[in-house]
């Protein structure tokens, strides 16, 4: 099955990657040629396994279906068993990355609450630092148009550069009174904190921004897996802890990535999203239902606040499991 996987791969699924054509380029040719010159067993599982999961997609009805779910989940696990693997200096960080890249990928398409399993983000948290440690030869090699999205999207969301943060936006204005002590918020003892408020005003920020990026169609997707590198492990600790702040936070991520359309099958799952959103809002008290009862509708172009509805629980992984 492994052949049909690696045609199926290069043939269609490399193309649910990306659209553009320099970083598609680098998923149907890059890769391929890679996993052939290195032997890299972890880069090999986590192609196979994005492969057959594309399968099991296009095929979830048929009786062949299966037999694709089980060679998706053989793979992903081989990938994640085998991830530390050496590799000759200058290829070690462009296998690496491919391999933690398509594993978050793998995670964030297969979890029925979107984060159920903790290994996914653990390898795309440590993507910036692998970029990070392989800049020299990583920046002009072969994933070079892969990483300057990766670059462009860090500036995006991290720094707020190339953003026009002045015009019209559909993010929640609500939000801006999340950390007001004096806008009427519950709880507002925790504020005191100073570390506690930075981590809720930073994980703000950057979905603003990560916000604003994904009206560009060429960033959308790949902006609000930033945002997940990006937040502090203090704010995970927060949502751990079931601090509504941060419930309500990741539940405007959630509404953000309502919007996704386009060919990234593995991230459009609008009602997956919605069941989120409903899960964190069965969660909350009354008292913070004004900060999550209402949200911009993500496919609309006006500024209009509409209601979600929904069932699910995007925050089931994160508390039990980071």
């Amino acid at each position: 099955m492994s052949l049909e996987l690696m045609n199926h791969y290069a043939n269609h699924a490399c193309y649910t990657l990306y659209e553009e054509p320099e970083v598609l380029h680098v998923w149907k040719h890059v890769v391929p040629d890679l996993i052939f010159s290195t032997n890299c067993a972890p880069m090999l599982h986590s192609v196979l396994a994005f492969s057959a999961l594309h399968l099991y997609h296009l095929h979830e009805s048929d009786s062949s279906a299966a037999k694709y779910a089980y060679a998706a989940a053989s793979h992903h696990t081989q990938a994640l068993r085998t991830m530390p693997h050496t590799l000759p200096p200058g290829v070690e960080h462009h296998t690496t990355i491919i391999t933690r890249v398509l594993t978050a990928i793998y995670g964030f398409a297969t979890s029925s609450c979107v984060y159920q399993n903790s290994d996914w983000l653990e390898a795309l948290r440590g993507t910036p630092s692998e970029v990070k440690s392989g800049w020299d030869t990583l920046h002009s090699g072969v994933l070079a148009p892969l990483i300057a999205l990766f670059s462009s999207a860090h500036m995006f969301i991290g720094t707020g550069t190339l953003l026009d943060m002045s015009g019209p936006s559909l993010f929640p204005k609500s939000l801006s009174t999340l950390c007001d002590p004096t806008s009427g918020v519950p709880d507002t003892g925790e504020l005191k904190d100073t570390a506690v408020l930075e981590a809720y005003e930073m994980a703000i920020q950057y979905l603003r921004r990560t916000w604003v990026a994904s009206s560009y169609p060429e960033h959308q997707v790949y902006s609000s897996f930033t945002w997940l590198v990006s937040i502090s492990e203090l704010f995970f600790t927060l949502l751990r802890e079931r601090r509504p702040r941060a419930l309500i936070i990741v539940g405007h991520y959630c509404a953000l990535m309502r919007r996704v359309k386009g060919n990234l099958w593995w991230a459009r799952d609008r009602k997956k999203f919605s069941d989120e959103i409903n899960s964190i809002q069965s969660a909350l008290s009354e008292a913070w239902r004004p900060w999550m009862d209402w949200l911009p509708d993500t496919e609309s172009t006006s500024s209009e606040l509409v209601p979600f509805g929904g069932g699910g629980g995007v925050f089931t992984w994160m508390l039990q499991h980071i």
